[in-house]
């Protein structure tokens, strides 16, 4: 029987990398998260806990991540379609420290649900070049 939920799939991961943050251009952030995402949509759990923030691969670890993200994701089947449905720079998120964050949420549709939001979350690093002295 087919379940049908209306419930929300979330998915939040700081991914690692280089992003310019600067609003409204966010193009290198999605670039990096679309990235992200599409190794969770060929099942590469390992690499989407090897590519993630610091800060999240010292909170959560991978095992852990794999089996979660996995649970979460093969109920779903395979990914119809996903959309960006906004982009918003922050500099703070609930239980992370301060540092230059971008919010992506997607409305995504998967074979065997429909209608789920996924909202993954991109850390701006620093590089040293950055910096002045």
């Amino acid at each position: 029987m087919r379940q049908t939920l209306s419930a929300v799939v979330v998915t939040i991961v700081l991914s690692s990398g280089f992003v310019i943050a600067q609003e409204p251009n966010t193009q290198a952030a999605q670039t990096a998260v679309e990235a992200w995402l599409a190794l969770s949509d060929k099942g590469d759990y390992p690499a989407t806990w090897q590519t993630a923030a610091d800060a999240f691969k010292t909170a959560v670890p991978q095992e852990k991540w794999e089996a979660a993200i996995r649970a979460a994701r093969t109920p779903l089947g395979a990914l119809k379609s996903r959309t960006l449905g906004g982009a918003k720079p922050t500099n703070s998120l609930p239980g992370a420290p301060p540092g230059e964050y971008v919010v992506f949420q997607y409305s995504a549709n998967y074979e065997k649900h429909d209608a789920a939001a996924e909202v993954v979350v991109q850390e701006r690093k620093v590089k040293l070049s950055d910096v002045k002295e």
